[in-house]
Order: structure tokens, then C-alpha cells, then sequence
């Protein structure tokens, strides 16, 4: 499917489920929240049998649970099959759900996820359910999604780095691309992702689709105007303008922010680096960006400051192209606004020359994999 198909199927999906709403406050798709019941249902009394188990719920409502895949601020993801087959085809996310802002979060993220699944680009949501332990408080609620391969990109990188290697530029650029394609069927949907890092970026079981995912602190927003507050996500990829929001309550463009975790992103894998090696570093970081004229400890870049300076040295020392460079300098702008816009990054000289081809790429990422296995 291009980009103009999952386009027309947003559209589609978005007049289906909204018509012609005009408010601007977020909401949850008609459909999706009609089609969810209104609370979990409710826990069982105490029976005079040990409490069910997480495996045996699973089991009533037709899943076999696997493996451990990995774990999340919101809940575990195991490996699951449907009872009546033999293979296990998917990923299962299981929140608990604490208290009524986790149940309303879940569902939020399953709302996002699931007008996502349209683009090949995004992790498919096969169902979502919710159900109590009998003999428990406990109740949960289940997002059952495809299965990809079991590496993200940052497990792949740390093995690079622990290796000695480097993320070939024509791999990383066709990998690039797909995100930023994937970002701006979602953007245009009203849905902003909040939490884009390299943890969050799956791969097809056959290398040749980059697999967005974790929809869990997204957002949709109706209306023409998008802006959010407060800081949510992971610092080191988060805008400067985003960690503000955080401090004093600003309002920020989501679409922007996104960019920039883009760019973030981008360096990480030219580089198998940070631009801003750790916590303190970022602090300084942000700092900087909020106070430009603000002296720092010997070894601290200026980028809000002085750009020029900042991305000279990081392409010494980095080992950054003049082409690289310039094209992450128009999305890791510390202003918002000047930032470049998804069409105008997707339509960048550097992005478009020297790309891999999906043969190359499937073949490098199967014996860069098995490398890293053996």
C-alpha cells in the first residue's frame, strides 16, 4: 500500500467514525468507543478456589499465552497464540488496570493504534479486550497485536556498537523514509505519536517494513488547530519546547515535537550515539535551549546558542556528512518553528540518493541479525 492508498483509507476511517464533528477537544472515535464496554466487567466474589490465574483468563477468552517479549511503563507484551492454532502469531500487551486514568489511557491507546493499523507502517491492532481475574480485584485490559521480529532498533544498535559496526547510511535512509511517511498519514489523521525513539521502532519479520509502535502516550486531536501541554515521553528525545511545557505549563505543536524526536533518532543511528550523551547532558541540554546566553561548563555545545558551532563540532566528531548535517539541522532546530514540515524532510536531496533496495536491505539485516545471535 502507498502512501496515497493509506491516505484515502485514514480518510475513509476518519468520515466513518467522526462525519462532520467540528470540536477540537480530543476524543475517541464513535465506532471504537461504542464498540468497548463502558467499564471492565466486574470482579468475581471470592470463591472458595485459589484466584484465577493470568494464563487461565487468557485461556477463556481464546488465548494461549508465551514468552515474555518485553516489558513496558504500562504493562508486559507476551508472545500469545489463539487456542485453536498451532502457531504463536502474536504480540500481546496486558495493562493492569490500577486506577480509572490507566482503564481510560488503554483505551485512548487503542483508539490511536488502531486508526494507525490502516498504514503498513504501523504495528496492526487484531483486537482489543478486557476482562477480570475471578477471585481478584484485578482487571485488565488487552491489546492483541501482529507479531514482529523480536528486535527493536536500539537492541540492533547496542549490538553494532558492542560489535564494532556501523548502521549502513543507505539502510538507514530507507528506513527513514518510511517513518517519516508512516508520521504523516498519522499527523494528517490527528493522531501524534509523543513517544518516538529508536525502542519504539519495530521491524516486519522480513526486514523490509520499519513497524511503529507503543502507541501509549499518543494523542488524537480533532479540529485544525493541534497543540498539547505537558511533558510526557522519554527526555532524551523529547523537544526543548516539550520540556518547557513540562516546567510552566506551555502549550506546544505535537506535530513539531514529533520532528524532532525524528531528528533525534536520525543522529542515533548515523551515529550509535546520543547528541546528548546522558541525563546531565541533556539538563545542560535544555538549559541552553531555554536560556542562550546562559554560561555552561567547559565541554557543552551550544545549539540553541550558537548552531553553527554545535553541529561543526558534532559533524568532527562524529563522523557526520555535510549532507547528514544539514538535513538534521532542519529537524533538530531548537525554535519550533523553524523546523522543516514531514513533506518538505521527505522531499530533502540527501534523503533520496544512495538509498538501499528492499533485496539489499532484507538480505543486510538477516546477516547483521544472525551476527548478532551467533
Amino acid at each position: 500500500m502507498d502512501d496515497t492508498d493509506a491516505s484515502s483509507l485514514v480518510d475513509d476511517f476518519i468520515e466513518e467514525h467522526f462525519g462532520n464533528q467540528k470540536s477540537e477537544s480530543p476524543r475517541l472515535p464513535k465506532k471504537l468507543l461504542s464498540s468497548l464496554p463502558s467499564s471492565p466487567p466486574p470482579p468475581q466474589p471470592p470463591p472458595s478456589s485459589p484466584p484465577e490465574t493470568l494464563s487461565n483468563a487468557f485461556w477463556r477468552n481464546g488465548f494461549d499465552l508465551g514468552r515474555v517479549l518485553g516489558f513496558g511503563a504500562f504493562g508486559k507484551v507476551y508472545r500469545a497464540r489463539k487456542v485453536s492454532e498451532m502457531e504463536y502469531n502474536f504480540a500481546v500487551k496486558v495493562i493492569q488496570y490500577k486506577n480509572e486514568e490507566v482503564l481510560q489511557e488503554a483505551r485512548s491507546e487503542y483508539a490511536c493504534n488502531e486508526l494507525g493499523s490502516y498504514h503498513k507502517n504501523v504495528v496492526r491492532v487484531e483486537s482489543f479486550f478486557e476482562f477480570s481475574l475471578a477471585g481478584t480485584s484485578k482487571q485488565y485490559g488487552v491489546l492483541v497485536l501482529e507479531l514482529c521480529h523480536h528486535e527493536d532498533f536500539m537492541d540492533f544498535m547496542e549490538n553494532l556498537v558492542k560489535t564494532h559496526r556501523v548502521f549502513d547510511e543507505g539502510i538507514v535512509k530507507y528506513y527513514f523514509r518510511q517513518l517519516l511517511r508512516v508520521l504523516k498519514t498519522l499527523h494528517a489523521a490527528g493522531v501524534f505519536h509523543r513517544d518516538l525513539k529508536p525502542e519504539n521502532l519495530l521491524w516486519s519479520r522480513d526486514f523490509k517494513k520499519l513497524k511503529l509502535s507503543d502507541f501509549g502516550l499518543a494523542k488524537m486531536v480533532l479540529g485544525p488547530t493541534a497543540l498539547l501541554q505537558g511533558f510526557l515521553g522519554t527526555a532524551a528525545y523529547a523537544a526543548p519546547e516539550v520540556c518547557k511545557s513540562g516546567s510552566d505549563g506551555s502549550f506546544y505543536d505535537p506535530a513539531k515535537a514529533d520532528i524532532w524526536s525524528c531528528g533525534v533518532i536520525l543522529f542515533v543511528m548515523l551515529t550509535l550515539s546520543l547528541p546528548f550523551d546522558t541525563e546531565e547532558g541533556f539538563k545542560a541540554w535544555y538549559y541552553t535551549a531555554m536560556h542562550p546566553a546562559s554560561t555552561l561548563a567547559a565541554g557543552h555545545n551550544k545549539l540553541a546558542a550558537d548552531p553553527d558551532g554545535w553541529w561543526c563540532c558534532m559533524s568532527v566528531n562524529r563522523g557526520l556528512s555535510s549532507g547528514a548535517t544539514a538535513f538534521l539541522r532542519r529537524m533538530m532546530a531548537s525554535q519550533a518553528g523553524q523546523r522543516s514540515s514531514l513533506q518538505e524532510l521527505l522531499n530533502d536531496d540527501w534523503l533520496n540518493i544512495d538509498i538501499s533496495s528492499e533485496g539489499a536491505v532484507a538480505a543486510y539485516m538477516m546477516a547483521a541479525c544472525t551476527s548478532n545471535s551467533s
